[in-house]
């Protein structure tokens, strides 16, 4: 009796977490930008990595990828690091976790968060993020940078593609979800998963992060964000998501769709 009461517990502990995280994705106030900029130095020295010399703060996803490839030729912004400070950080940490601290809780509640707790519109709104980033032009002197870097240029940033680049925190809320049950729950936070801790803050905070050694763009939180009921990007007299750069997306329903059905 008393097991299934500690599992109803852990149960109801998680979904709680999995909500406040996916309000927090759905938050429209500007980013506690000092907050941030510490977190991502702090990212940085986990992954054994220096701070980034310059943090860029961006009005959108789709803006991180105007500015950076305007600034390309003006200044080197080192080699792309996304895969150390980020993805190394939270793979090591979480499988570490799930096998020690955490392993009580998924005992009591086998995985508990299920697949990954993206919905179809929030896949759909990354995959439009994508491609308009994608899309943005390089500027005359960057073309003329990435050329130079062909042909033996000592610059040390090879470019990339936007989608090969970027962080989505949306990604990883379920992990940052059930390390916040844990901490909870009076076990405070797993020791596996400190290392991590900053990450979480910036993705409280930001829409978008692109880490490079010496330069990282993050972009702010949406300024409208609009959903139904079931919490799907929904907006029948405008968009569904409008960043404060203007870039926006329609939905209806969860499902991605022109402008002109909308409007």
């Amino acid at each position: 009796m008393a097991a299934n009461s500690s599992t109803r517990y852990q149960e109801a502990n998680l979904t709680y977490y999995r909500a406040r995280w996916e309000d927090l994705g759905r938050s429209t106030i500007s980013a506690d930008r000092s907050a941030t900029e510490r977190a991502i130095d702090f990212a940085y020295r986990v992954a054994g990595l220096r701070p980034p010399e310059k943090i860029v703060w961006c009005d959108s996803p789709v803006d991180v990828e105007r500015r950076r490839k305007a600034t390309w030729h003006l200044e080197d912004p080192g080699p792309l690091v996304t895969q150390a400070v980020v993805h190394d950080v939270l793979a090591e940490g979480w499988n570490s976790a799930v096998r020690g601290s955490l392993a009580y809780i998924r005992a009591q509640i086998g995985n508990g968060l299920g697949p990954d707790n993206r919905g179809h519109d929030q896949m759909g709104l990354q995959a439009a993020l994508d491609a308009s980033a994608n899309a943005v032009g390089w500027t005359v002197g960057s073309r003329l940078s990435r050329i130079k870097s062909r042909f033996g240029s000592r610059r040390s940033t090879k470019p990339t593609s936007f989608s090969a680049s970027r962080w989505f925190p949306q990604d990883c809320y379920r992990q940052f979800a059930m390390a916040s049950c844990f901490e909870s729950s009076g076990g405070g936070r797993p020791p596996e998963l400190e290392a991590f801790s900053g990450l979480s803050v910036v993705a409280a905070h930001t829409s978008v992060m692109v880490p490079h050694a010496r330069i990282c763009w993050v972009a702010d939180r949406p300024e409208i964000i609009r959903v139904d009921q079931l919490g799907r990007l929904h907006s029948g007299d405008g968009p569904a998501v409008r960043y404060r750069d203007g870039w926006s997306l329609y939905a209806w329903k969860g499902l991605v769709v022109p402008k002109r059905l909308i409007e």
